[in-house]
């Protein structure tokens, strides 16, 4: 397993000179909202469900499109996805982080992904979008692939954000390896685990080792969004992170609607007061970190 840099390498083709931007954060934070906006823009590019299993396929994508994650179109409509297939065979868990199979996986992931950094004949640079739950620990790894790329680090309220995430559908099947065996959170509740304590230490250590790694970058390559300050001023915050991206918001022919659908997303009720001290209790002090203050 390895890390080693790979980001200089030449790929064989002409591509972008633009960065790369990935979209970092815990699940239930807003980070499909944020990287659908992204893909909608006409001068980005995406992994879809075609081109992560064949790559020159992305010469074909549409600059801009309404399908997605969220917006599920026609079968065999080019749509943004997150990407596991190509990332998983370069990249594979080493502790808490995501790393290189081998150099020559890393050296075949940077080939896949060039491929959707192609300008075509017409078409401005490209910049390539990229947001899967992995890239939180997987930041040292993207750093050394692409040397100039840029993140983006979306935090949320964590008793929100464990709210929503023990209701989503995938939730027990989400893998923890906290006691060094991977472990389906189904198997944990099952075995007497608490849920909201399992999402809780999920957000804690997917929000504090993204934070630490970002925190060795240059700083102008790094932005921060909370996700409260996202749905209370979605057009000043998605303007800014076009910005921050390289793209102009005024070329988003969508760009007022989308941002008028930046909705809060409720989750459901908050923990009761037992679940708000436990998500507390583990949150607590990378909360601080990130902006956010316990309840008095």
């Amino acid at each position: 397993m390895t890390g080693e840099p790979t980001g200089s390498e030449p790929t064989g083709r002409a591509t972008s000179g633009v960065p790369p931007l990935f979209v970092t954060g815990t699940g239930r934070s807003g980070t499909t909202a944020c990287y659908e906006f992204l893909c909608s823009h006409p001068d980005t590019t995406w992994l879809s469900n075609w081109s992560q299993r064949l790559p020159p396929l992305a010469r074909l994508h549409p600059r801009g499109t309404e399908a997605g994650k969220e917006r599920p179109g026609a079968r065999w409509t080019f749509r943004p996805v997150e990407g596991y297939v190509v990332f998983d065979r370069a990249l594979v868990g080493d502790g808490p982080h995501q790393v290189a199979r081998s150099p020559e996986r890393l050296r075949a992931l940077r080939r896949a992904l060039d491929h959707h950094r192609v300008p075509g004949r017409r078409d401005q640079p490209p910049v390539l979008v990229s947001k899967n739950t992995r890239n939180s620990r997987a930041v040292p790894t993207l750093d050394a692939l692409y040397p100039d790329a840029r993140f983006v680090h979306l935090v949320r309220d964590p008793v929100a954000t464990v709210a929503s995430m023990v209701r989503v559908a995938f939730f027990p099947t989400i893998t923890i390896e906290w006691e060094g065996v991977p472990t389906l959170v189904a198997d944990a509740v099952a075995r007497g685990a608490d849920p909201i304590e399992l999402a809780a230490r999920i957000w804690e250590e997917e929000t504090r080792i993204a934070a630490t790694d970002l925190a060795g970058l240059a700083p102008d390559r790094v932005w921060h969004l909370r996700y409260e300050d996202l749905v209370a001023s979605p057009r000043d915050s998605l303007a800014a992170l076009c910005g921050f991206a390289g793209l102009d918001p005024a070329r988003h022919p969508g760009f007022d609607r989308r941002a008028a659908e930046m909705a809060p997303r409720t989750g459901g009720p908050p923990p009761d007061p037992t679940g708000v001290a436990t998500v507390w209790s583990v949150c607590g002090p990378t909360a601080a970190t990130v902006g956010y203050d316990a309840p008095t």
